[in-house]
């Protein structure tokens, strides 16, 4: 369990990393962002924007978190990988793209899109490296591109640079490769879901996390056998539960705020859905308690949980709540701190 939560501590360290060494060029610094939807998948169903340079400029972050934020940067599972990079995920890091596309079981596995500025010749080196000493690492081609296929357990990953100063990482060969045509401008994104689309044009900017999640996104999924062979998937999508869209955000300044839209079918729906909410946020607070019993540190996280509250209007949920630096760094320390040393990499086979 130590190992697998190591490897997740670094992977978007790794992702970074390997995808940049395709790159060609930096950026100019006053190079603009990329548009949030040039590289998604047409199928995408639903977004999260992260705002990197905002948080990092936010109160709450420069007064509570950098110090906590730095320690994590100078972990050996992360220092393993970004030595010798020249790479800064506190400076080189603009912005995050994750897109929620439809997979086998229901949702698939990441489709990441990282904004920012790296040292091709550098990170070259490394991942070359890497791929020596790590199995897991195996350096491909899509096309004329040089990507990388990362073999996780139970979830291959994909990642190569686009563009320059833009990467992504897929959990398939297929939507990398459509990445990478849309980069060269092969293809342009076309949205099956049209509403996604409307969704995305009316984020707030002044957000530091942004979130746009259309009907037809899907939320989970199974798949079964029938008589005389074969495989029936089903997936599960938002509109099943009765939820058209969901929209808002996080605001980060000194402290850390959200407010969360969900436009269900109907006033029935809205009213059915919010009464599911309050109990499963009420399981989410007695787990939570149970956890901090054993880990004082997590107190901070209880008292974000009691300010969640939801209310309804007609077909719409709203749900907000606060929280301050100190419970996302009870977060950091839990998730990071209590990991046992990582041993030193082994050594690239003579």
């Amino acid at each position: 369990m130590c190992s697998m939560l190591r490897l997740r501590g670094g992977l978007l360290a790794v992702a970074l990393l390997l995808a940049s060494s395709a790159a060609h060029a930096a950026p100019a610094p006053d190079e603009p962002a990329v548009k949030i939807d040039k590289y998604l998948p047409d199928d995408t169903g639903g977004v999260f924007v992260v705002d990197v340079k905002q948080i990092l400029a936010s109160k709450a972050f420069t007064k509570d978190l950098k110090k906590q934020v730095e320690e994590v940067l100078k972990l050996d599972q992360v220092q393993v990988v970004l030595k010798d990079t020249g790479f800064d995920p506190l400076k080189d890091i603009d912005r995050i793209v994750l897109a929620i596309t439809p997979g086998a079981q229901g949702m698939s596995g990441p489709f990441l899109l990282v904004e920012g500025r790296f040292d091709a010749a550098k990170l070259t080196a490394k991942a070359a490296d890497l791929s020596k000493q790590f199995p897991i690492i195996k350096e491909i081609e899509i096309g004329k591109t040089k990507a990388y296929e990362l073999n996780l357990p139970g979830q291959p990953a994909y990642v190569a640079l686009v563009d320059k100063g833009a990467f992504v990482l897929a959990a398939s060969k297929e939507e990398l490769a459509e990445a990478i045509e849309k980069a060269g401008g092969k293809r342009k994104t076309e949205f099956k879901s049209k509403s996604l689309a409307k969704l995305i044009a009316k984020m707030d900017p002044k957000l530091a996390i942004n979130v746009a999640c259309a009907g037809e996104m899907p939320t989970g999924g199974s798949a079964r056998s029938v008589p005389g062979g074969g495989i029936v998937r089903m997936v599960r999508t938002l509109a099943d539960e009765g939820i058209d869209s969901v929209t808002g955000g996080v605001t980060v300044g000194e402290d850390i705020t959200g407010k969360i839209h969900f436009t269900t079918r109907d006033a029935d729906t809205a009213k059915k859905v919010a009464a599911e909410f309050e109990v499963g946020l009420a399981r989410m607070h007695e787990e939570i308690a149970r956890e901090a019993v054993r880990n004082k540190e997590l107190a901070p996280v209880i008292e974000v949980v009691k300010t969640i509250k939801s209310t309804v209007n007609d077909q719409t949920i709203t749900t907000e709540g606060k929280g301050t630096a100190a419970s996302v760094e009870a977060l950091i320390k839990a998730w990071f701190f209590e990991i046992a040393p990582v041993p030193p990499p082994p050594a690239p086979a003579k």
